[in-house]
């Protein structure tokens, strides 16, 4: 978003008055750059989106996800969860390649339809994944398993940071982000479809002592996923379980902070500390390699209790 947004152009008479008076009252409070401009540096957007536009736009991914979480779960048992994963995640790499295009002619509105439709298929993404461990994984390993998804999501944070500035720098622009982003997920999606499988039970490129192991490790996981309905899950004791309750604030946590940091801060580094666009994403990448610290610091503590 800071990389879309023309930030020096007036978007309308009241912000402008805004923006005036916070320089003229608050101007010490302000870095200030080499150049001694007051005016937020330019990372090349060609937007003209407000304030509230701007977090009506942020605000779409999120309330899609929180429509999907529970339904997805649902579907991932009643469908191949191979076909459901390929489905959402080929839905949130168009939506994400259409981004610029709507942005650009359509307004922010269209934007944020995209981003809603992204939402919705990142509420299937944590689901199916741990749909996968658990039926490709042994009940020993599947902590491991975790992890490295953990390690994973994390080392995506950290390089895609310095990427985007990189792009957003280079005379292809912004637009070429969610391009370069959607070329990989195409390409995901083309080797999930004929590499991918629900379970062993399917998957044909695996040898018959490994798909024996599994089964063996797994079976009975198996038929209980397959016999499973909503009925029998106990709702009541798992919403009025403690450990549950603690998980749920911490994850909420968690979230909370990662799109203060990855979302907002970079906003805030743009307009108020006027930082440029390589700054930001380094600060960003700082801030994402504390985590991952304690991402594999948790992952060497799994692998050592395991072992």
């Amino acid at each position: 978003m800071t990389c879309m947004i023309n930030s020096t152009a007036e978007i309308d008479e009241d912000y402008a008055i805004e923006k005036m008076d916070y320089v003229q009252n608050y101007d010490a409070q302000k870095c200030t750059p080499a150049n001694n401009s007051k005016d937020p540096i330019d990372y090349g957007g060609n937007l003209h989106w407000s304030k509230h536009q701007q977090n009506i736009v942020f605000s779409g991914q999120f309330w899609g996800g929180c429509l999907t979480v529970l339904p997805s779960m649902l579907l991932i048992q009643k469908y191949p969860a191979k076909y459901v994963y390929l489905i959402v995640i080929f839905l949130y790499t168009l939506s994400n390649s259409l981004t610029p295009l709507f942005a650009q002619h359509l307004g922010y509105q269209a934007t944020f339809v995209v981003r809603f439709l992204m939402g919705m298929s990142d509420g299937f993404v944590t689901p199916s994944i741990n749909t996968f461990i658990s039926q490709w994984f042994p009940v020993n390993e599947r902590s491991t398993a975790l992890g490295l998804n953990a390690i994973g999501e994390q080392l995506a944070g950290v390089t895609e940071s310095p990427l985007a500035a990189l792009f957003c720098q280079s005379s292809f622009g912004w637009p070429a982000v969610f391009y370069v982003a959607g070329i990989i997920g195409t390409i995901w999606c083309t080797i999930w479809l004929f590499a991918g499988s629900s379970n062993p039970y399917e998957c044909r490129k695996i040898t018959e002592k490994e798909r024996n192991y599994l089964l063996s490790a797994n079976g009975s996981n198996l038929k209980k996923q397959a016999t499973s309905s909503w009925r029998n899950v106990p709702f009541k004791a798992i919403f009025t379980s403690i450990p549950f309750l603690a998980q749920l604030q911490c994850h909420f946590l968690m979230c909370f902070s990662s799109a203060l940091l990855e979302t907002y801060l970079p906003t805030y580094f743009k307009e108020v500390l006027l930082l440029g666009v390589i700054t930001v994403s380094r600060i960003i990448v700082n801030g994402k390699a504390n985590e991952n610290s304690r991402t594999v610091s948790t992952f060497h503590y799994r692998i050592s209790s395991t072992c």
